[in-house]
């Protein structure tokens, strides 16, 4: 987290100065990379899930933000909906690595020491939620089985990825942090439209854009998370 997206900057340039990767077989061996700040960007918008539909101040924000891309001179487009690589898929992806843990909850509790918080110890997934999916890897598997299963699906979510990537040559993809504002503490959800760059292992961040308002926002969307217009 950081004020300023300069500030995010100079750490990062800082620490890739110092050549990580000589040091760390895990860090990636590539420098810090200045960019010209006049190159028009390409930019994929990312379409919204339908099975997670977004509330109306992050539908308003994600407009906004792409009339003010597309003012400033970037070439913006709006990426077409696909099943083999939507944010649903790549949440679901998620949680199914998570389950892979089989010393379950109890035995995370015992680890850390402390009780679990509440929006953890309440397990919420996409296959435990109101409306639950199947699972793309059976449960049934031993360990093994559903990891190979897993590895595979994930292959195929990163490939679908990457063409659409290099079909339109992006520079970036811009798209909601969730599907509402922020909710009440400690009862977040699936949170779908962050999870999937963790499946990807893209680099990502949320930037702040806009206020939820009630006069701007009246209108009422049956989601997957009660919708408070005010709740910033």
């Amino acid at each position: 987290m950081a004020n300023s997206v300069d500030d995010l900057s100079l750490l990062m340039e800082t620490a890739l100065a110092q050549r990580p990767w000589e040091y760390d077989a895990s860090a990636v061996g590539t420098p810090w990379r200045t960019l010209d700040d006049d190159k028009a960007l390409t930019i994929g918008v990312l379409p919204e899930d339908p099975e997670y539909p977004l509330q109306p101040p992050v539908r308003r924000a994600l407009g906004e933000a792409v009339l003010a891309l597309v003012a400033a001179g970037h070439d913006v487009f709006r990426l077409p909906s696909d099943p083999s690589r939507d944010a649903g898929l790549g949440s679901k992806l998620g949680f199914l690595f998570f389950s892979m843990n089989s010393s379950g909850l109890d035995a995370l509790e015992n680890e850390i020491g402390e009780p679990l918080v509440t929006s953890v110890k309440r397990n919420t997934n996409p296959f435990t939620d109101s409306k639950p999916s199947k699972p793309p890897v059976s449960p049934e598997l031993d360990k093994a089985h559903q990891l190979g299963e897993f590895l595979g699906l994930r292959a195929s979510y990163a490939n679908s990825w990457r063409k659409i990537w290099r079909e339109h040559d992006l520079d970036v993809v811009v798209g909601p942090g969730a599907i509402s504002t922020a909710v009440p503490h400690d009862t977040y959800g699936v949170p779908v439209y962050t999870l999937m760059w963790n499946v990807l292992d893209y680099p990502a961040g949320v930037i702040p854009y806009g206020i939820a308002s009630m006069a701007k926002d009246p209108q009422y969307q049956k989601a997957t998370t009660p919708f408070d217009a005010d709740c910033e």
